[in-house]
């Protein structure tokens, strides 16, 4: 299920605010607490933190907010970011929970069911089947992110590097096992 649009903007200005305050921080080091928190809610905002200068941080956030405002649809890097951080954080859950999973596909498939609830943003249950969970498990190269970007692309109707140009990534095709 998508969530409202406003529900995604608030989210996305949540994060921007909380980037440009500790981009802007005087001490040295940011508090371990709130990187992991920014970190489990949106997946790959740390990476915004590290590498985006403080005039683009700072223009997302006066986008979302002006879009919030008029009360129009989210621009199309506005769902995409949105996207990208609902389907990594349940990527990297399902990751998580694989460990326990028996190594048959059909049977993690099942225990995999039993236990996935999605938050508003993250992928329904039925974008997954037992193959897309064997290679969450296993992913190529050992790499998550082009399995999400991939994802989010189809669910824009995109090219992976154009998400990954949306979120400031250098795209990276990795090859098939």
């Amino acid at each position: 299920m998508q969530p409202p649009a406003s529900q995604l903007l608030y989210g996305l200005v949540d994060k921007y605010q909380r980037l440009l305050r500790l981009r802007n921080e005087p001490t040295a080091c940011a508090p371990r607490a709130e990187l992991r928190s920014l970190a489990r809610q949106f997946p790959g905002s740390l990476r915004e933190l590290d590498r985006l200068p403080l005039d683009v941080l700072e223009a997302r956030l006066a986008a979302v907010s002006r879009v919030l405002a008029a009360g129009a649809e989210p621009e199309v890097w506005m769902r995409v970011q949105a996207s990208y951080h609902g389907y990594m954080r349940a990527t990297l859950r399902i990751k998580r929970w694989s460990r326990a999973w028996p190594e048959e596909p059909e049977a993690a498939w099942r225990a995999f069911a039993e236990r996935y609830v999605p938050a508003d943003d993250e992928p329904a249950l039925t974008h997954f089947d037992a193959a897309l969970l064997t290679t969450i498990r296993k992913p190529p190269s050992g790499r998550l992110n082009p399995l999400v970007l991939a994802a989010v692309a189809r669910l824009h109707g995109i090219t992976p590097s154009d998400v990954a140009e949306v979120l400031g990534l250098r795209w990276r095709a990795v090859p098939s096992q």
